[in-house]
């Protein structure tokens, strides 16, 4: 069964107007899209060699082709000649209606088929069939399809699956599931599976399209081609909105993760019975050792790593480790993630927040602060910061004000606590080094989490701190260790690394933000102002000073739209005209329809028509 995405093709027929007019921008915007390959039915005008140099040039591949057609051996040498000179290895075939009307034409198609494998064998090609809705019709109380499959066991099939549906009266994950270990090539396509009505983008329509991966055979799937043989809605769009739909976390990402559990309570089911240990899976520290090793260009000692149940444990286990008595002071961002804030309240730390701006924490604030406590005899216990995609800002710490930041710290003699978790969700712009790759100070304490790549569900997190740092944590530390089964699965999911995984679903995020701020541009640019961050998962807005915060949260409840009031995050609960927009989780959809609901909602919310008399997210901001 397979649990993954092969890498994904479309068929050029598809686009075929589109190629028709210009043919190299359709293959630049199919790149730009993430798509990893094309499938012709036609050259264009170009030889093979010249077809397969534009499109490697633009680092896809010929996944594999439509062209030359064949179902007859009189074309059998521009067959040989065109498919090998494209680098492939399967030559396509396939039949009309009339081949499978009746039991005689059946047979016939039999033959011919058997013959055309026959032929391309000596040439080292392999036959492969694309069907369409016809060879699954009945032929004595079976698919016709069915009787040639059992026939001629030598060929391949390319599974177009929504034809295999037949409107409805088939199932293919069924069919592709009956030949999986002759099927390297699923055509993915979508649509109301009502004869003459149009197609629409993958995961619009009423296929189950998680089912035909599942079905297929992982070692012999090798690709998946998109298809839409004629579409209501701009055919490009729909092309990349079945990219994104197959590259979104709610199918690959789920998959694999099933057969990840699957493997890893297989593997780990004897050491399921033990207690894991105060630092945790040994080989998931590794894997995290590795990944912040190559992202950040330092050594990481997995043996200084402890997997802790979530990021929330990691945070209040550090600043328990941390704090003498309840009282204590902790320096924080004046907006900051509100799990933080709620933590550090419970246990009894008292905040002092840093103001912010677009380069994170003011060192000058932080400075004056710093002075202030340390004439009042209170010196913070250490100093928590989120430099990289701040949550809420999405704002990223410039590399120079990082150095003044570790520089303060260490006049003071006071550690930091920086919270990374958000760095591998980066988008474009160079990626600013943590503050721990910049500062070998044995206090400096370095926090992760898996719930923003992986799943929160997981609740997974990790405290990186150097001894004797590390002492500190784990004496502190009363559970007996994290989530060994959630380690395990963990770590057989990213058994290859992190960044192939990033590399697929960055994009999509990317491509969420650009429609979260967009929207904002169209609908609320004379009265807001916003982020436009380079990674992470958030958009903070600022509002008018006039808008009623409480009527808009109703209207917002009301409406059907969700936010995160500015009061959430701020230190102090002060309630600033502030909001957060999560875009993460939802839908382009929901993100197109929803910008424009919302901002109705802070119009209506406001008590005067005033103009925006700032021009900043903090300028002038108390």
């Amino acid at each position: 069964m397979s649990t993954n995405i092969p890498p994904i093709s479309v068929q050029l027929y598809t686009l075929r107007d589109a190629c028709q007019e210009d043919f190299d921008g359709v293959l630049t915007q199919l790149a730009e899209a993430g798509y990893a390959g094309v499938e012709p039915f036609s050259l264009f005008g170009k030889s093979p060699d010249e077809f397969c140099r534009q499109v490697q040039d633009l680092g896809m591949q010929v996944s594999s082709s439509h062209f030359p057609w064949t179902n007859r051996t009189e074309n059998l040498n521009e067959v040989v000649e065109t498919i090998q000179a494209l680098g492939l290895t399967r030559a396509p075939g396939g039949f009309a209606p009339d081949d499978f009307k009746d039991r005689a034409s059946l047979e016939q198609t039999i033959a011919t088929t058997a013959e055309l494998a026959d032929a391309l064998k000596p040439h080292g090609l392999t036959l492969f069939l694309h069907n369409h809705y016809w060879e699954y019709d009945l032929i004595d109380g079976r698919p016709a399809y069915h009787y040639l499959q059992d026939a001629v066991p030598e060929v391949e099939f390319e599974i177009d699956s929504y034809w295999a549906a037949n409107f409805g009266r088939c199932n293919p994950a069924a069919e592709i599931t009956r030949v999986n270990r002759r099927v390297p090539l699923i055509h993915v396509k979508d649509g109301p599976l009502i004869k003459g009505l149009s197609h629409v983008a993958v995961g619009d329509g009423k296929m189950d399209i998680p089912a035909l991966f599942a079905a297929a055979d992982p070692d012999t799937l090798e690709w998946a081609v998109v298809e839409l043989d004629q579409c209501d809605t701009d055919m490009m769009t729909a092309v990349t909105r079945s990219y994104n739909y197959l590259t979104s976390n709610n199918l690959a990402h789920g998959n694999a993760i099933q057969a990840a559990a699957v493997v890893a309570i297989g593997r780990e089911a004897e050491a399921l019975t033990r207690y894991p240990g105060g630092l945790g899976h040994q080989r998931l520290r590794e894997l995290m050792a590795q990944r912040e090793g190559q992202r950040e260009g330092v050594t990481v000692d997995p043996e200084h790593l402890i997997i802790t149940n979530g990021s929330m444990q990691a945070v209040t286990l550090t600043a328990q480790a941390l704090m003498e008595n309840k009282g204590d002071t902790v320096l924080v961002e004046e907006y900051s993630y509100p799990g933080t804030l709620s933590a550090y309240r419970g246990i009894g730390l008292e905040m002092v927040g840093i103001k912010l701006d677009e380069g994170g924490m003011r060192i000058d604030h932080m400075a004056a602060e710093l002075a202030r406590l340390e004439s009042e005899g209170r010196r913070p216990k250490f100093i928590y910061a989120i430099s990289t995609y701040q949550n809420p800002t999405g704002f990223i710490m410039p590399r120079a004000r990082r150095l003044e930041m570790i520089e303060l710290a260490a006049r003071y003699d006071i550690p930091i606590v920086e919270d990374n978790c958000y760095a591998d969700v980066h988008y474009e712009g160079e990626i600013e080094p943590a503050l721990f790759a910049l500062d070998d100070n044995p206090k400096h304490i370095y926090l992760g989490s898996l719930s923003k790549i992986l799943a929160p569900g997981f609740r997974l997190g990790y405290i990186y701190a150097r001894p004797p740092m590390l002492e500190k944590m784990l004496a502190h530390r009363h559970d007996a260790g994290s989530n060994y089964l959630a380690s395990a699965i963990a770590a057989e999911f990213y058994k290859d690394g992190i960044g192939a995984h990033a590399a697929v679903t960055n994009p999509v995020l990317k491509i969420k933000r650009d429609l979260t701020v967009n929207g904002l541009a169209n609908h609320l640019d004379d009265i807001c102002v916003w982020s436009n961050p380079a990674g992470g998962l958030f958009v903070w807005v600022r509002m008018p000073d006039d808008v009623d915060r409480p009527k808009l949260w109703q209207l917002a409840q009301d409406n059907g739209v969700a936010y995160l009031p500015g009061v959430a995050f701020h230190y102090a609960n002060r309630n600033k005209p502030y909001l957060r927009l999560a875009f993460g989780h939802l839908t382009e959809d929901q993100i197109v329809q929803g910008i424009p609901v919302l901002a109705r909602c802070i119009r209506e919310a406001r008590t005067s028509n005033e103009a925006r008399t700032f021009h900043s997210l903090f300028e002038e901001e108390d």
